[in-house]
């Protein structure tokens, strides 16, 4: 990464090829591997910010160094006649959304020290992010200044979990979520909700309900943002993560979010999708011996009710109208 990455983009290239081969150990089933993957992360992205804010000096100098320029111009050119957004990435090449989604189920991990470092993992790449260069007619959709307030949250909720471990996980995670929700472009938000399926999946399953938890507040507070072809392709990873959990009440959970995702954006897409993958199951599957039942049994189960509570409440409101008129 320091020495064979030509530009920005190719440098951040290689450090999510790096990132993407420690995911293993970062939602592993141990402690200690899940720590010591979130441990390499952290130092991955420390580096890596050194290396966009000061460059890279071999000899092991941190920040500003009298080899640093020299350094520089022997390995890689003269930068000073390149532009910033040359020798720098762009947001878009962190892979915000992907990357969110993976550390985002360890923030609310049984593990304190794990829950501590992906956080700031997150509040890491998220200051990285905002200090790069945007790419050329860019529509990133992020407002700085609620952005730099968000980062700002980030940063108090670190501070509260290095000086008090005894706090309530579940209270950290809301902020943690709230603030990520916020920091998110659109594009970023898509992504992070369309590679959901591994973070309900989680091999914690503390991790796993949190993540159901995140998915519904993402929807709800960003719903406006997300057209149909988004709400189809979110709609098919949580269905994935139906078809994939085998405990009962997680998939409940998931099926709520599928539910959440209806009511706040398009039901007929949504219903669309659960008629799909059944339709597929049916065709491709020996539906009477799935392990755990067939899930979108569950999921038809979930939509009556959810159309029932529709009408009823449509009734209501007509009966509410009639009385007007009485």
């Amino acid at each position: 990464m320091f020495i064979s990455g030509e530009d920005g983009r190719t440098r951040a290239e290689q450090l999510l090829a790096i990132l993407r081969q420690i995911d293993q150990y970062v939602s592993s089933a141990l402690d200690h591997e899940r720590g010591r993957g979130c441990q390499a992360v952290y130092e991955m992205l420390l580096k890596f910010r050194m290396l966009c804010t000061s460059g890279f000096c071999p000899l092991g100098c941190h920040g500003g160094c009298t080899h640093n320029k020299s350094v520089d111009r022997n390995l890689h050119g003269n930068f000073a006649n390149f532009p910033t957004a040359f020798v720098l990435p762009s947001r878009d090449a962190l892979s915000l959304g992907d990357r969110v989604i993976m550390y985002l189920p360890r923030c609310a991990d049984t593990n304190v020290e794990v829950r501590k470092l992906s956080t700031q993992i997150l509040d890491l790449l998220f200051s990285i992010a905002l200090s790069l260069p945007k790419p050329i007619n860019s529509n990133l959709g992020v407002d700085m200044e609620m952005s730099y307030l968000a980062l700002s949250s980030l940063e108090d909720v670190i501070a509260i979990l290095k000086s008090d471990a005894s706090i309530d996980p579940s209270e950290v995670f809301n902020r943690v979520v709230s603030s990520v929700c916020t920091l998110l472009s659109r594009e970023e938000l898509v992504a992070a909700l369309h590679g959901c399926t591994s973070a309900i999946c989680d091999k914690i399953k503390q991790s796993a309900e949190a993540s159901i938890q995140a998915v519904i507040e993402f929807v709800m507070k960003r719903k406006d943002e997300l057209t149909e072809s988004d709400v189809s392709r979110i709609t098919q990873s949580l269905l994935s993560a139906v078809g994939h959990v085998t405990e009962k009440y997680l998939r409940q959970e998931t099926l709520s979010a599928i539910s959440a995702l209806a009511e706040n954006t398009n039901p007929k897409v949504v219903f669309n999708e659960v008629l799909a993958t059944a339709g597929r199951d049916i065709v491709t599957k020996d539906i009477s011996r799935l392990r755990g039942g067939w899930s979108m049994q569950d999921a038809f189960c979930v939509w009556k009710y959810w159309l029932i509570s529709r009408l009823l409440l449509l009734c209501t409101y007509f009966c509410d109208f009639m009385k007007l008129y009485i």
